[in-house]
């Protein structure tokens, strides 16, 4: 069988998760024994390290000739008439949306439902970033119900993402596959030797030259606002000793998060660091004390994902996504309870001992998933949907 990838966020330099999918999935198939081969299309020039040169698989471009709208053109010209050039191939959609027409087989993955549950989150005060993020929000929320509609599969992240598909969109529960996520290779336990020498170089490059607490936020849905507000209702003495650290994806967030850290009085202790790259945080995983993440809504969330690989204790959500990634590994707490969170965090830092059993719990509830795993699940899907169209 010849199928067909669209990987265009793996050429696309913006990360996110989107982007980390697509890249530890194509990966993945390219390291697993199968008799398929496959075709990956970028939205630029780009050669990816583990496929290129790979003899199952095939790198080329989806030409975009319309500017400020080369997403759109891309998935509903260019692939369309691709998908005639590649007959019989089956494709899969790896970001919630699809062509609304010109594709006869597909298999769609389809992360989360947020834009049906969740309002966008523009800031108007720059006015032509925030009508392309109206956009980047309506486009996929116009198209993921028929594009679910029309799959011959769907996969998704987790039974929580499952249940809320079939449920907002009427889907056949039989035709929604469940393929978990893992953290990214990359991301393991530093060695006792390796955090003495990472140390002095996050002092130098970050200013971290005490212990810190960490946050991951790609935006305010993922809730950095109440970890500030947590770590500000610490006892003074802990947070004299430690320090906060959050790490912004995007930065027009930064400065609510600094104008909420002023208006609390820790801005001297919160460190805002912005689009960092999976080897920076890597070493911040491995140094931070406690991952703090009580985002509000999360399918399989990644920076939890990394952080148990990373042997991190972790305070995070108890609902959405969470308990099914997290189980027993996490201490789970109400989102929207700032108290909550930070009685959580007392009591990690002032216990030595449930710290350390954190990180056990952390690496070998880690364990339970893998990219391997995921890549002969998704074949799995491949090779049922063409069995499906054999007995047809």
């Amino acid at each position: 069988m010849h199928i067909c990838i669209d990987g265009r966020s793996i050429s696309h330099p913006q990360r996110g998760g989107f982007k980390t999918y697509s890249e530890n999935l194509v990966a993945a198939l390219a390291a697993i024994e199968t008799e398929h081969t496959y075709t990956v299309f970028y939205d630029r020039p780009y050669s990816f390290p583990p496929v290129a040169g790979h003899p199952r698989f095939r790198e080329a471009i989806l030409p975009a000739k319309a500017p400020l709208v080369g997403q759109v053109y891309r998935e509903q010209v260019a692939i369309p008439i691709y998908s005639r050039k590649t007959h019989g191939a089956l494709w899969h959609f790896p970001y919630n949306t699809a062509p609304l027409a010109g594709v006869r087989s597909y298999v769609l993955t389809l992360h989360d439902v947020t834009p049906f549950t969740h309002a966008a989150q523009p800031d108007w005060r720059r006015p032509r970033q925030a009508l392309k993020e109206v956009a980047l929000y309506y486009y996929p929320r116009f198209l993921m119900k028929q594009a679910a509609r029309r799959a011959a599969a769907i996969i998704t992240v987790s039974h929580y993402a499952r249940g809320r598909i079939c449920e907002l969109f009427g889907i056949a529960p039989d035709k929604v596959v469940v393929t978990h996520l893992a953290a990214k290779p990359l991301f393991r336990p530093f060695t006792d030797g390796e955090k003495r020498e990472a140390r002095p170089l996050a002092a130098a490059r970050y200013r971290l030259d005490k212990p810190f607490l960490l946050t991951v936020a790609s935006s305010l849905l993922k809730n950095p606002q109440g970890t500030v507000q947590a770590y500000a209702g610490l006892p003074p003495d802990l947070r004299a000793r430690c320090d906060l650290v959050v790490v912004m994806a995007y930065p027009r967030f930064a400065d609510t998060i600094r104008a909420l850290a002023q208006q609390l009085g820790v801005a001297g202790n919160v460190h805002l660091l912005l689009a960092l790259q999976p080897e920076e945080l890597l070493t911040l995983y491995n140094l931070a004390e406690v991952l703090v993440y009580p985002s509000f809504t999360e399918s399989f969330p990644l920076p939890t994902a990394e952080a148990m690989a990373c042997g991190v204790p972790i305070v995070c959500a108890n609902d959405t996504g969470f308990p099914e990634q997290v189980g027993d590994a996490a201490i789970m707490v109400n989102p929207a309870d700032t108290e909550g969170i930070t009685s959580a965090l007392t009591r990690i830092l002032s216990d030595e001992t449930l710290k350390t059993r954190m990180r056990q719990a952390s690496l070998q509830r880690s364990g339970r998933f893998s990219w391997q795993a995921t890549a002969h699940q998704t074949v799995s899907v491949y090779e049922s949907v063409r069995a499906r169209r054999e007995l047809a």
